[in-house]
């Protein structure tokens, strides 16, 4: 007698490791972040060295630290034309013992987050190079080389210093109890992000208007093609809020469980620590109205200190999760997964159509009958409270709006594509009138009331819902058509 196969659990996530990108050269390179230990700007002083290594500059005093200084351009076969003075310096930590160098770059790219799939393999004959046997990958259309920390820590004749022990800071090897946040700053308030949770850094960016009317979103930017909500990271996570909002912010993309990326605001990169969670200090309630997103307090050796945000709290947030089911990218099987059945299950079938220069819905459930737009009402005169007029259809008189100018819009009806949604509010009738209708799916509520908007649950895509029991005048004087 066969014996049945074990069931298969849920598909496991590929493993994603996080990396540093840097600019060398007109090279564009990744460094696991896990080996960089912090970015600081290239030092007023240096020291020599006595030592013969091609690219040693000399050594550099950082907090009581004397940190050899290589520059990687000259390392790599390609010298910058960069002023010293104008490039940065990436400090890495190798595993084993402790041991610290200085690679001088021309710039930071940020990070992102890659699965073991996308990196390639190129071979080079008769050398050993640093670039990890010339493993590479591709983004945004450019090959982005990997660094191997190893290597370079094993190159003959390379110095190192060995960092010392400072206590309650973290250890010269990051132990398995230790977590490897981003230490960030934001007006001011010091933010330390888990590494394993970040998707990508993204530089400064134009923020553009948001679809969402949720109070810690101040916009959307652009990465990859892609619009991310952008929050305020003072009013997410309880110090406060901005007393506006900015034009533009750099920003850690983070990926939400249930689906989709959110982007929280930053305005400074310090480092990344290893920091052991046993030496976390217990958050004071004063700091933070929502003290329960943060796991505990992380202070440097500076003297600074950074609130370490509990990333399964956060991105459970319910803001969190329904601003990131924005960024879901379209799929034929968008369904598979078991946050979108979910969301599924509450769907309407909806109506979607075109006004206001946009696309538009409604509840299909909702819609009485559509007609098309009578040919005398094509060129009527609209009413500063967007009524258009009266059509007559079973045996009773419908007075109909447009759409279009509820959200300040002009409309331009075509015969044969403008047609009228006809709703019941208490005993009346009542028409709304669309450019053209789209296509009937399947959707979601979407935010609060207030933001008025469904979502596809095919695609992800938000569309603005126009409710009649709200918007239209004759709803509002409790159907009478006075």
């Amino acid at each position: 007698m066969d014996t049945p196969a074990p069931e298969e659990g849920p598909p496991k996530l590929p493993a994603r490791e996080i990396f540093g990108l840097i600019d060398v050269g007109g090279c564009r390179l990744a460094i696991p972040a896990l080996s960089v230990r912090e970015a600081v700007p290239f030092p007023t002083t240096l020291s020599a060295l006595a030592a013969s290594l091609p690219g040693l500059l000399g050594a550099m005093v950082l907090r009581r630290d004397t940190i050899p200084l290589v520059d990687l351009g000259t390392l790599l076969g390609r010298p910058s034309t960069l002023a010293l003075q104008d490039r940065v310096v990436v400090i890495l930590i190798s595993a084993e013992p402790g041991r610290l160098v200085g690679l001088v770059v021309d710039s930071l790219e940020g990070m992102t987050a890659l699965e073991p799939g996308r990196i390639t393999r190129m071979g080079i004959a008769g050398r050993s190079d640093l670039l990890a046997g010339s493993r590479s990958f591709v983004r945004d259309g450019v090959v982005v080389g990997l660094l191997d920390p190893k290597r370079l820590f094993d190159l003959p004749g390379l110095p190192y210093a060995l960092q010392r022990d400072r206590g309650v800071a973290i250890s010269a090897a990051p132990s398995r109890d230790a977590q490897a946040v981003l230490l960030c700053s934001y007006a001011g308030q010091g933010i330390a992000l888990p590494v394993a949770e970040i998707q990508a850094t993204i530089p400064m960016r134009p923020l553009l208007p948001s679809p969402m009317a949720h109070a810690p979103c101040d916009g959307v930017i652009e990465h990859h093609g892609r619009e991310i909500p952008i929050l305020d990271s003072l009013h997410l996570m309880g110090f406060g809020r901005n007393f506006s909002s900015p034009e533009r912010s750099a920003s850690v993309a983070m990926r939400v469980p249930a689906g989709g990326l959110i982007c929280v605001e930053i305005d400074r990169f310090f480092d990344i620590a290893h920091v052991p969670r046993h030496a976390l200090l217990e958050v004071p309630p004063a700091i933070s109205q929502r003290s329960d997103l943060f796991s505990g307090v992380y202070m440097h050796s500076d003297g600074t200190h950074f609130m370490v945000v509990d990333s399964a709290a956060l991105l459970a947030e319910e803001v969190v999760v329904q601003l990131a089911g924005t960024t879901r990218a379209a799929s034929a099987g968008a369904l598979d997964d078991p946050a979108a059945e979910r969301a599924a299950e509450g769907a309407d079938l909806c109506l979607i159509y075109h006004a206001a220069q946009r696309r538009m819905g409604c509840r299909l459930t909702d819609i009485v009958e559509i007609l098309h737009l009578p040919e005398d009402l094509l060129y009527a005169e609209v009413r500063h409270d967007a009524y258009m007029g009266c059509l007559s259809h079973r045996k009773q008189v419908i007075p109909i709006f447009s759409v279009a100018h509820f959200f300040g819009e002009f409309a331009f009806f075509e015969e044969g594509k403008a047609c009228v949604l006809l709703f019941r509010i208490g005993e009346t009738l009542v028409g709304a009138v669309a450019e053209g209708l789209l296509e009937v799916a399947q959707c979601s509520r979407a935010g609060t009331a207030d933001d008025r908007m469904l979502r596809k649950t095919d695609t992800g895509e938000f569309i603005p819902f126009f409710d009649v029991l709200r918007e239209l005048p004759v709803a509002k004087i409790g159907g009478s058509l006075m």
